[in-house]
């Protein structure tokens, strides 16, 4: 009888109906958990779903918990939202997400072209070349990588220079 409860639990729930948080999982320290899943760049849900989840194993969180969690969260989701965190996200393709709003978007996709043009130039690597059908096949792959290896570095200073305009237009921190 219980088995079947569970299996439809599963089809109606999605697997939320059965698994349940063990209280070892639930943190002691609220206001780490929440600098853990800000710099992570997660939602801002998380409090809620946590503590049901650790009330449900019988490890309620107590009064204090949500602020300390959501002072943790907006320390992590500083360091996930700085313009350096999106220009390095950009340049190794990581989800940039939505949690930082449109802050710092234009420096992801920067990064981002760097990281299209660094596929390109390990693509123009592995292209074949044919010196039978073209005298000068391997020549020619070698200087489109050089050009292309030109084109990155020259964007990646571009990069560079726009990331330190941002960070001296930032007010200072007190």
């Amino acid at each position: 009888m219980v088995l079947r409860i569970c299996a439809g639990a599963l089809l109606l729930a999605g697997l939320a109906g059965c698994v349940q948080t063990p209280a070892a999982d639930c943190p002691a320290d609220w206001r780490a958990a929440g600098a853990a899943d800000g710099a992570a760049g997660l939602a801002d849900d998380r409090y809620e779903t946590r503590a049901a989840a650790c009330t449900a194993a019988g490890a309620p969180a107590g009064p204090d918990a949500r602020p300390a969690f959501l002072d943790g969260l907006a320390e992590g989701r500083a360091a996930f939202c700085s313009p350096r965190a999106a220009l390095e996200r950009g340049r190794r393709a990581r989800p940039f997400g939505t949690v930082c709003g449109g802050a710092h978007r234009d420096l992801y996709r920067a990064g981002l072209d760097e990281h299209w043009l660094r596929v390109e130039i390990r693509d123009a690597h592995e292209a074949p070349y044919d010196d039978a059908l073209h005298p000068f096949g391997f020549a020619m792959a070698m200087a489109r990588v050089r050009m292309l290896e030109d084109r990155l570095a020259y964007l990646h200073d571009q990069n560079e220079a726009r990331l330190r305009a941002v960070l001296d237009a930032a007010p200072a921190a007190e």
